[in-house]
């Protein structure tokens, strides 16, 4: 009775070993956030990753994401099937909702690496260039939405609408694929950073913060802060924190750590506090915060950026502050 046994349940094996290895497709759920949800209901759009795709020697999951119309959104190949950490590999093409083509980006390994082009929603194409492993892309060809050429072959001027091709957020003229003189930055139509460039570097930056004055901005990343210095924004909380009445009467005292964005305008948003002795120390603390927006925003290579910012704000009893 031994062979017929180790024969059963070698064929066992081979069965279950090629179940294991016959995958379906994967469909999730994903929100406008890029989260994947349970609720089909309440997607954004539909998610699908497809069994790999050897035929060019490399194994690749074949990538699509759907509109709740059912018009694709993405196609793409990925080299993982984890739907939290997708690794592009080769050309990804994505699509606005009325089916025109809006992107298409080559990557290597989940970085971008080679051809990249956008499109307008007429489809007409709105820029394209390479970039190979260098951290700046290069620009070859621009265009407006009626298909004039603004640049070609490098030289031109380069133009950068917002992601509804409303307003305008960054326009200048580039000369060898290069940024070069001045460059303007918009929030909402409103001018606030000019910086000059040589050859694709910046020779100087200059921010304009929402009353008018000027800021200049000296650095390749400059943290943001507060208009005088933190200085002169614990003098400001000082005159505008009120220490809550029931901490005084239970003699509480500590820090409160609250924790922001610093908008690329200088606004604050998300105040909050991560870290507190009671509930109505984070509350006067967050409050006093919100207060002292706008800051100057934080700067990366001359261009405003969001940073997160945290800051600790003292409560101590028989003190001014």
């Amino acid at each position: 009775m031994l062979k017929p046994i180790l024969i059963f349940f070698f064929g066992l094996f081979v069965f279950q070993t090629a179940r294991a290895q016959k995958q379906d497709t994967l469909l999730y759920y994903v929100n406008k956030s890029g989260v994947i949800i349970a609720n089909k209901d309440s997607a954004d759009y539909f998610l699908t990753i497809m069994p790999p795709d050897t035929s060019t020697g490399k194994v690749l999951y074949p990538v699509n994401e759907f509109y709740p119309n059912g018009k694709k959104k993405l196609m793409g190949t990925s080299v993982s099937n984890n739907c939290r950490a997708l690794k592009f590999d080769g050309t990804c093409i994505s699509y606005f909702s009325n089916g025109k083509r809006a992107n298409m980006t080559t990557y290597k390994m989940g970085k971008f690496f080679g051809a990249f082009a956008d499109y307008y929603p007429n489809g007409q194409l709105y820029y394209a260039g390479e970039n190979y492993g260098k951290n700046i892309p290069r620009y070859i060809e621009c265009r407006d939405s009626t298909g004039k050429i603004l640049t070609e072959n490098g030289n031109g001027k380069l133009v950068f609408y917002d992601n509804l091709f409303k307003d305008v957020e960054t326009e200048g003229n580039i000369v060898d694929s290069l940024q070069e003189g001045e460059w303007q930055y918009f929030i909402h139509n409103k001018l606030i950073t000019v910086i000059k460039y040589l050859k694709g570097e910046v020779e100087s930056c200059v921010y304009y913060d929402t009353k008018g004055k000027t800021h200049t901005i000296i650095g390749y990343e400059v943290e943001p802060s507060y208009n005088g210095g933190l200085a002169d924004f614990y003098k400001f909380l000082g005159n505008k924190i009120q220490y809550p009445d029931s901490d005084k009467r239970n003699n509480i005292q500590g820090k409160v750590l609250v924790t922001f964005v610093v908008e690329k305008d200088g606004t604050l948003s998300g105040v909050k506090a991560v870290r507190y002795r009671s509930e109505g120390l984070a509350a006067e603390a967050v409050r006093a915060v919100k207060l002292s927006s706008p800051w100057v925003p934080g700067f990366q290579n001359g261009r405003p950026v969001r940073v997160q910012y945290t800051v600790p704000v003292s409560f101590t009893l028989n003190r001014d502050y």
